[in-house]
């Protein structure tokens, strides 16, 4: 036998298949994993949708989170809820609108004058500070986020303004 038409099966392992022969391996196994994850999507949704249709309403109904008053608010009626508060907290005070803006540290009194008015919110910042010197925003926002604490806004309020007064002796 002449050694051009021996039988060599290393030949087979080592070589490599043409740019042809590539492509199509590749459209047969995509198709096969196209094929499979078409049919095991369409299985989960079966599934879970029988678990859905043996859920009961009680089990349905526990399962949704719990509704809370700040989730019913919207921008305006946030604002007027702010502007409630800052009425509270400081009907009695000369240039009430400059007191508001030093607490919140806004930079003009107009800004404050907005918020008491409930033209505008409080950003973020300016809420925090509000919310920390102002006793009845203070409640209204725990309210709010169903966080309401034993303590009186009133008492806190009066507090607040005794220790005012006592800084400034």
């Amino acid at each position: 036998m002449s050694a051009a038409l021996a039988f060599r099966p290393d030949c087979l392992v080592n070589a490599r298949p043409t740019l042809r022969q590539q492509h199509a391996a590749d459209n047969v196994s995509r198709k096969f994993s196209d094929r499979f994850h078409a049919d095991a999507t369409r299985s989960l949704h079966a599934k879970g949708a029988a678990t859905r249709q043996e859920m009961s309403y009680e089990e349905n109904d526990r399962n949704k989170r719990e509704r809370l008053p700040i989730d019913e608010i919207d921008e305006r009626g946030l604002a007027h809820v702010v502007r409630e508060a800052l009425v509270v907290d400081f009907a009695d005070a000369s240039a009430k609108h400059k007191r508001i803006a030093e607490i919140a540290q806004a930079k003009s009194e107009k800004t404050a004058e907005n918020w008491a008015d409930a033209t505008n919110t409080p950003s973020l910042l300016y809420g925090l500070r509000l919310i920390a010197h102002c006793p009845t925003l203070r409640k209204e926002v725990q309210r709010l986020c169903a966080m309401e604490a034993d303590l009186d806004p009133d008492f806190q309020r009066e507090f607040a303004r005794l220790m005012h007064r006592m800084k400034r002796s």
